[in-house]
């Protein structure tokens, strides 16, 4: 989950730096939320299970 917010705060264009690569839309709209997604399901995964 955090993996992807940083990549989204670096990709997205709050960072005052600039981003050495250019970002695909695409990557932005469908790939991170889903990154962000997955952790967050395995983070409750992990916390139902007790380990």
């Amino acid at each position: 989950m955090l993996l992807a917010a940083v990549l989204y705060y670096f990709a997205g264009g709050y960072n005052p730096m600039e981003f050495p690569l250019t970002v695909i839309p695409p990557l932005l709209d469908v790939c991170l939320p889903l990154l962000f997604l997955s952790g967050l399901g395995l983070t409750l995964y992990a916390l139902l299970r007790g380990k």
